[in-house]
């Protein structure tokens, strides 16, 4: 009996208790997509799932979720932070959603439980970490490795953007292994953060102080400050050559969030969001898709009966995804038609860029 309640009681149920919220979610949203047969206030008819493929995806996600908490629960990472797998769990949910919800949009009707096949790699990779890393003292001890070997992998993707003649196009870091395509700038992020943990660990009096004063501002020391730069200029560079938008964005995030999380020191933060702007500007002038991209942030889909000759053109070319995606979520209002009842079929890429 002592063994049992013994048992109970190294059960994580604070994970339990959050993984509710999450599921709920999940097991609501698939019965309106099962329930979601055709909208009644339009001619057009929505795409309904078969059952078993509505069914799949979240049953399967819900069955893993448990099971891994059961892992932890009895193996020897029971300390294991508690929070972020529900946090993961209900982001990883919600995309599988997504997925599964525009399959048949996609004529894809197993999107879903691709998805779900990826999550599931995902979570087993993540407990494959934490039980081989139980000592996180050597990531620390080689992070200048880890970061050049992230740049490496982005630098495998130059070969095909020096084949792209137009300049002021964007390039996608993207590998085609066999049937896989795989973006090198995924593990660039992994490998920056481990480089900027470091950095920030090694050093965390040291940017807490500020030593270095610029006008009205307290930085860190030279010393501690170039390798942090360095690296993210290399990786900014990177974004010149390889015309990225999103991965220059993503890292200097990053960097932002974590200087302030190694310092606690906003000024930190506010010294990068100037040169943010500057860089941004910088951006802005030199590279035309740059322009191309606040085109059509800021273009009136509203007003499309007093389009100019040159702005039906960009609607129907060059704006063509943004202008639908804005087209589709102006339809459902401020709350949306409702999961499974809105069009998505207009939007050319729908499961990428506006897969919401």
């Amino acid at each position: 009996m002592s063994q049992f309640f013994g048992t109970v009681r190294r059960y994580r149920w604070k994970e339990f208790r959050l993984y509710i919220i999450p599921i709920l979610i999940l097991l609501l949203a698939m019965t309106q997509l099962l329930l979601a047969d055709k909208d009644p206030r339009s001619s057009f008819s929505t795409k309904a799932l078969p059952p078993i493929q509505g069914l799949i995806p979240v049953l399967g996600l819900v069955a893993f979720l448990l099971a891994t908490n059961l892992l932890l629960s009895f193996s020897r990472l029971r300390r294991a932070d508690q929070m972020l797998l529900p946090v993961v769990g209900l982001l990883s949910g919600i995309g599988m959603l997504m997925a599964t919800r525009l399959g048949p949009d996609v004529n894809v009707p197993t999107q879903g439980t691709r998805q779900l096949i990826w999550i599931i790699v995902g979570v087993v990779l993540c407990m494959a970490v934490l039980f081989a890393l139980r000592d996180m003292r050597w990531l620390r001890r080689y992070y200048y490795v880890w970061v050049l070997l992230g740049l490496a992998l982005v630098a495998t993707t130059l070969v095909n953007t020096l084949h792209v003649k137009n300049l002021n196009s964007p390039t996608h870091d993207q590998l085609n292994i066999g049937p896989l395509n795989f973006q090198p700038s995924e593990l660039l992020k992994i490998c920056i953060v481990i480089f900027f943990a470091a950095i920030l660990a090694e050093n965390s009096d040291i940017f807490a102080a500020g030593n270095l004063r610029i006008g009205p501002f307290r930085l860190p020391p030279v010393r501690q400050l170039i390798p942090i730069l360095s690296m993210l200029f290399i990786a900014l560079l990177f974004f010149l050559v390889v015309r990225e938008l999103g991965l220059a964005l993503l890292i200097y995030g990053i960097y932002l969030c974590m200087i302030y999380l190694g310092s606690g020191k906003f000024s930190y933060v506010a010294v990068g969001l100037v040169l943010f702007f500057l860089l941004g500007f910088l951006g802005y002038v030199l590279f035309g898709y740059v322009r191309a991209r606040f085109q059509a942030v800021t273009f009136n889909v509203v007003d499309w009966q007093n389009w100019t000759p040159d702005q039906t053109f960009f609607a129907e070319n060059t704006g063509l995804q943004v202008v639908q995606g804005l087209l589709a979520l102006s339809s459902g209002g401020i709350l949306g038609a409702g999961l499974g009842l809105g069009h998505p079929g207009f939007v050319p890429v729908v499961q990428s860029d506006m897969v919401f």
